[in-house]
């Protein structure tokens, strides 16, 4: 090695792999009067910069510089592999800086945070609602009937409701759709609930699912259209899309913040997919029980249908989890009369749940009762 190349800056010390071998050959890597990166001792010809790979700085982990013949240079020696790079102009000096710093760190950590719950609890439900706007509803029809074959698949039942009270209640459900050009195909179906028990919920594609039991729950007609036009609100409001919206942004969110999609698979499946559900279904659900209100006063029906429905569908729930709940006999008990262990319960399952308290639900139905006409 003639002494023209190798007046060596300062170097680094560390290991040298040579890609080749599993052998670790200690040696020291600088820059010759040429600017290559040279080996002492000389295991390899110089190498341009332009030639390799130097890994960004990450606290005090080991730097690698990667050569384009798979070889692979290690060292501890940060400043000096700094040094090199701030003659370059390939790093700022404050880069660093701020990564050594733990209060930048946890500063901008706690503004991501904050971005992320901001985004989550309003953007993302804000943005969803107009986009969704603005897409027809047929966009959501192969996700019903996706949603709906795969229902029958893992859940639902077959309808034990005979033909003929089938076909009642979907003449019933035609006399309280909405004369407005929505895009749907509605359409009623019956299923047995199983383990969902008595329910009631409308997919993307217009079509809304009512369980067995939740027609044998109903005391009168009026009260299973009561929960459909609730259902049929979700769908004048487009709930399920600005669902499919929301979550895709999520994605998208989290993809973006992490660059890596199997992280944004678990922050979606940890608290900020809770955070976005619960404010959001509540939401919703408010939604869809003011267009079910609006609609029973315009039909001239009475709303005290609808609170006495969810009045009862509330005790099913707490029977299920306390065999010490006793339910009503009555369907017109008002609230006072309700066993004060039931309401407690129901409280405490509400304070958790994503829809509106029910027993608020049911007051604003119960409110909006249409008074008595004199006899």
């Amino acid at each position: 090695m003639t002494a023209g190349n190798s007046e060596m800056s300062t170097s680094a010390k560390g290991h040298y792999y040579d890609g080749k071998t599993a052998r670790v050959h200690p040696a020291e890597l600088g820059v010759n009067n040429n600017g290559e990166l040279e080996l002492s001792p000389a295991l390899r010809p110089p190498t341009p910069f332009a030639d390799i790979k130097i890994s960004s700085r990450v606290g005090n982990t080991p730097r690698r510089i990667e050569f384009a013949d798979g070889a692979l240079f290690e060292t501890q020696d940060q400043s000096i592999i700094d040094q090199w790079l701030e003659s370059r102009g390939d790093v700022s000096p404050w880069v660093h800086h701020f990564e050594n710093k733990t209060s930048y760190a946890l500063g901008a950590l706690f503004l991501v945070v904050v971005f992320i719950g901001v985004s989550v609890t309003w953007g993302i439900p804000w943005s969803s609602k107009y986009i969704a706007q603005m897409m027809p509803a047929s966009i959501t029809v192969p996700l019903g009937d996706s949603a709906l074959e795969s229902l029958d698949k893992l859940v639902l039942y077959p309808s034990e409701l005979s033909p003929q009270r089938q076909a009642e209640l979907r003449a019933q459900f035609q006399k309280r759709l909405p004369t407005d050009d929505s895009g749907y195909e509605y359409q009623l179906l019956f299923r047995g609930g199983g383990k969902i028990g008595p329910n009631a919920f409308a997919l993307p594609n217009g079509t809304i699912i009512i369980t067995d039991e939740l027609v044998a729950l109903a005391d009168f007609d009026e009260e299973l259209q009561a929960i459909l036009l609730h259902e049929i609100g979700h769908l004048h409001h487009q709930h399920s899309l600005r669902q499919i919206i929301a979550h895709t942004s999520l994605v998208v969110l989290t993809t973006t913040l992490t660059g890596d999609i199997t992280a944004a698979g678990t922050l979606i499946a940890g608290a900020p997919n809770v955070l976005m559900e619960a404010s959001f279904s509540r939401e919703m659900e408010t939604e869809a029980d003011s267009y079910s209100l609006q609609q029973m006063q315009q039909l001239n029906m009475d709303t005290e249908h609808f609170a006495n429905i969810m009045e009862r569908l509330e005790f099913a729930a707490v029977d299920d989890d306390d065999d010490e709940c006793k339910q009503p006999t009555d369907s017109s008990d008002t609230d006072d009369n309700v066993d004060e262990h039931w309401l407690k319960t129901t409280e405490v399952l509400d304070f958790f749940s994503s829809h509106p308290l029910t027993k608020e639900r049911i007051a604003r139905f119960r409110q909006n009762k249409p008074p008595r006409q004199k006899p």
